[in-house]
């Protein structure tokens, strides 16, 4: 009689293992993963003119460059990103920032921005920011989203 309850024992215990593996496994899996793409340098026809040449009747106009940076939702749920930076963090662990008023968001949105399953948001940063950045060290972007405590960061190469 004794043994059968063993048995019992021993069988909840496995099952309620199993159900809480189950549930930190489905936990982890459905929530946002947000994924940063960086291409630098590029240019925008409606980017800030460095210059304009005129020769032999001919204009020629010289554009900045700029880091795009696209953030990408490719989780299974919705996330807010409330804010964007660019860091520069020297050997000796000194963090110099660059928030998001140099960043220029792209089709008229604005901070903080839900992105849904599969949304995606674009942003640019003048590259003399990042240049500046990259003179104290690594160089990295930093998107902060709601479902993690944690940024989600890229390094610029």
């Amino acid at each position: 009689m004794e043994n059968d309850f063993d048995i019992v024992k021993w069988w909840g215990a496995i099952v309620a293992t199993i159900a809480l593996a189950w549930n930190i496994i489905s936990y982890k899996l459905n929530v946002a993963k947000v994924v940063i793409r960086l291409t630098n340098p590029i240019c925008f026809l409606d980017g800030k003119v460095i210059s304009t040449k005129v020769q032999k009747g001919v204009s020629s106009t010289e554009l900045a460059s700029y880091c795009l940076i696209e953030i990408i939702n490719r989780g299974k749920a919705p996330t807010t990103i409330s804010k964007i930076i660019a860091t520069g963090i020297s050997k000796d662990k000194l963090e110099i920032i660059c928030d998001e008023r140099n960043f220029q968001l792209h089709n008229d949105v604005k901070l903080p921005k839900t992105l849904g399953v599969g949304e995606m948001v674009t942003c640019r940063l003048e590259s003399c920011y990042i240049n500046r950045l990259k003179q104290h060290g690594t160089t990295y972007i930093k998107v902060y989203p709601s479902h993690s405590n944690k940024p989600t960061k890229k390094k610029v190469l």
